[in-house]
């Protein structure tokens, strides 16, 4: 004789199965985004998160102001300040609209730099300087594997 009928051990095991089944179902969670499983001390994470929160906006607005006419140059960055201060703005920025190609307003943006940041993003372009970033950042982005 066995120590328990098989019908009592059919009547105990199956809704203890269910059971463990739907407390599963109830707790699992997928993740759909892959940034999370990556290690979140690595350098290149915290860039692509920082990149991620700063990219991602539910609206945009672009306001846009012909060379020549006024406010001008500063007055726009002191728009932008001002906007940059009020609720639900995230951030304004001042740039060189998308006339011409992207290396005439990049040079623009570099040449209306402020004289000391200006010998700052010289130095950064020095070959010894660029090489330092290049072997760093190839260290951040490649983390441990």
């Amino acid at each position: 004789m066995a120590l328990f009928p098989r019908s009592l051990l059919r009547l105990l095991l199956i809704p203890g199965v269910l059971g463990l089944g739907l407390w599963s179902l109830f707790t699992l969670r997928f993740q759909t985004e892959l940034l999370p499983l990556f290690p979140q001390d690595l350098a290149s994470v915290q860039t692509l998160k920082k990149a991620q929160a700063q990219m991602v906006s539910e609206s945009e607005v672009l306001a846009v102001a012909q060379p020549g006419t006024n406010p001008g140059w500063a007055g726009l960055e002191k728009i932008a300040s001002q906007l940059a201060g009020q609720p639900g703005i995230a951030s304004a920025q001042v740039g060189m609209g998308s006339s011409g190609s992207p290396t005439q307003w990049l040079a623009g943006m570099i040449i209306a730099l402020p004289p000391e940041r200006f010998v700052d993003f010289k130095k950064a372009l020095g070959p010894d300087a660029v090489a330092a970033r290049l072997r760093t950042t190839l260290a951040d982005m490649s983390g441990a594997l």
